[in-house]
């Protein structure tokens, strides 16, 4: 890499302090920004939500079944149309 003959002037502190005035965009985002830190947290349901723990063990297959109480037969709870046509 060459370099040039003749050194480039440092900055002076009017020219960065030039560079670090902010627009008025900026202006505009920090105090919507401080707006929204400031504001209260979420009260929705959604957000709150636990959830299930996705490392339970896992249930066996013969917990699945249950016996139908009008006809006597077993009825697999895993399988939406069973459960719908013993309903």
């Amino acid at each position: 890499m060459v370099r040039p003959a003749t050194k480039m002037p440092r900055p002076t502190l009017q020219w960065m302090n030039d560079a670090r005035r902010k627009s008025k965009v900026d202006l505009a985002r920090a105090e919507l920004t401080k707006v929204l830190r400031d504001r209260p947290p979420a009260r929705n349901i959604a957000v709150c939500h636990k959830g299930t723990d996705h490392d339970a063990p896992y249930k066996p297959e013969a917990e699945h079944f249950v016996i139908c109480p009008i006809c006597g037969q077993e009825i697999d709870i895993g399988e939406l149309g069973e459960v719908l046509h013993h309903a």
